[in-house]
């Protein structure tokens, strides 16, 4: 059911409805604390709210911490988990999500 809803945030972002889009990570990410699973799908789902969030220009704390949270993940993954850590830089800076 989250990866439907994941599916459905990234066809709302795509389409440029930011709040729909954000409605459905965010549902996707309810559903994922209620029934871990995959870190890796997780983590994108965090990155669906990240870019739903910044492309209205809300809650920015909240946002980096998504994206902080989502590219350890990416980084365990070794040379399969580079295209997500180039795609956060691109999307939200080149120190996207480290920690300091």
């Amino acid at each position: 059911f989250a990866q439907v809803l994941s599916s459905l945030a990234v066809t709302h972002i795509e389409l440029g409805e930011n709040e729909k889009g954000l409605l459905m990570g965010e549902r996707a990410l309810q559903v994922i604390a209620e029934t871990p699973g995959d870190p890796i799908f997780e983590a994108q789902a965090k990155v669906l709210v990240a870019i739903a969030l910044l492309r209205l220009k809300r809650d920015s704390a909240r946002m980096a911490l998504l994206v902080a949270e989502a590219r350890p993940v990416y980084v365990r993954l070794g040379q399969r988990g580079a295209r997500h850590i180039k795609s956060l830089e691109s999307t939200f800076g080149a120190d996207a999500g480290v920690k300091r």
